[in-house]
């Protein structure tokens, strides 16, 4: 019973994850799924449960890329903007840690914008684009969750 807690404590925090820039989402409930095949002998947690939750948490973090760039477009940015946009997301977590998941694609994409000649105003309206988006991509992200969590769930009780 120990095992299946902190099966669920770790899953948990997974599902927080997917509400909390920087924290793991989904990746934490697929190591929970692992750790309780593992120490059980694979009894209930079989191969296509993982691989289903290795999909299921694959598109979860897409989910977050994507949106954010399109995002980003439906605001007008350029495709400059939206590599501004991809860049600060992957750059800005080194220099600002869990902040900069958020702030970077704002940052990056309003940097190129303006480097491009876009007016100020219109590229803070994209960076927010980008924000935008990715809180849709975290909202799908979070569903996504709570289905691979459920899954764990039912097999494991």
């Amino acid at each position: 019973m120990t095992l299946k807690i902190v099966v669920v404590i770790i899953s948990s925090l997974g599902v927080l994850g997917t509400l909390v820039p920087g924290l793991p989402g989904t990746p934490l409930i697929l190591l929970g799924a692992i750790i309780y095949g593992w120490i059980t002998g694979w009894n209930l947690i079989g191969w296509q449960l993982v691989v289903g939750l290795i999909i299921l948490s694959g598109l979860a973090e897409l989910s977050e890329r994507f949106f954010s760039v399109i995002g980003a477009k439906y605001f007008g940015g350029s495709k400059y903007g939206i590599l501004g946009a991809v860049g600060g997301l992957i750059l800005a977590p080194f220099i600002l840690g869990p902040l900069g998941v958020v702030i970077g694609p704002l940052i990056g994409a309003i940097l190129v914008e303006i480097a491009t000649g876009q007016e100020l105003k219109k590229a803070i309206k994209i960076g927010l684009g980008t924000i935008i988006g990715q809180l849709g991509g975290s909202t799908i992200s979070f569903f996504i969750s709570l289905v691979m969590i459920s899954w764990l769930l039912m097999i494991i009780f």
